[in-house]
């Protein structure tokens, strides 16, 4: 299986152990505030959804390389559900455009177990990234994605899906090859 760590993180600004050493924002808590990576400037909630969308871009394009019409979600933490609901009502209300209605409804009808169909899986990813939950997803022994803090993401596919990885490079993340993800053996 080959296996990528996907990041906004520019691999050359990391130390020999892979740290990356740059202030940059990690979280969607992190809008307004400034960063390094942003030029001291406060992220806006337009930067902050164009990563995003490339994250899901990124899922989307492996999906379409390796003709997968689901992935299944295994491993779901979403013990904090009613504290989860309150923090996605409030981050709605301070930025509206943030917020799409799908996602309360995907939040309330995940299950671990569940196939997520390719053209409904971007809700899904989105409450992964905003850590209202967190989930593996898989597709047998084809593909996996696990999601780490701070915007790490590590997606192992059976082949070496070229076109994906061209499509993640255009949308301004980076794919490193790494040997396994820190969330295999979970």
């Amino acid at each position: 299986m080959e296996i990528w760590r996907i990041t906004k993180y520019n691999p050359l600004f990391r130390n020999e152990k892979g740290v990356f050493l740059r202030d940059d924002w990690t979280s969607v808590a992190d809008i307004g505030k400034s960063s390094q990576s942003n030029h001291g400037q406060p992220i806006t909630v337009e930067e902050y959804l164009a990563v995003e969308d490339a994250y899901v871009g990124a899922i989307q394009a492996f999906l379409e390389e390796l003709d997968l019409p689901s992935l299944q979600v295994s491993h779901l933490e979403n013990a904090q559900r009613e504290r989860e609901i309150q923090r996605m009502k409030q981050e709605r209300e301070m930025y509206p455009m943030l917020h799409r209605e799908e996602m309360l409804s995907r939040f309330l009808a995940l299950e671990d177990g569940q196939f997520i169909q390719r053209t409904d899986l971007a809700p899904l990813c989105r409450l992964i990234l905003r850590e209202y939950v967190w989930c593996k997803l898989k597709a047998g022994s084809s593909l996996f994605v696990h999601f780490g803090r701070d915007y790490y993401m590590y997606i192992g596919a059976a082949i070496a899906c070229t076109h994906a990885l061209a499509h993640v490079r255009q949308s301004g993340l980076f794919a490193e090859p790494i040997v396994a993800s820190p969330y295999s053996e979970m």
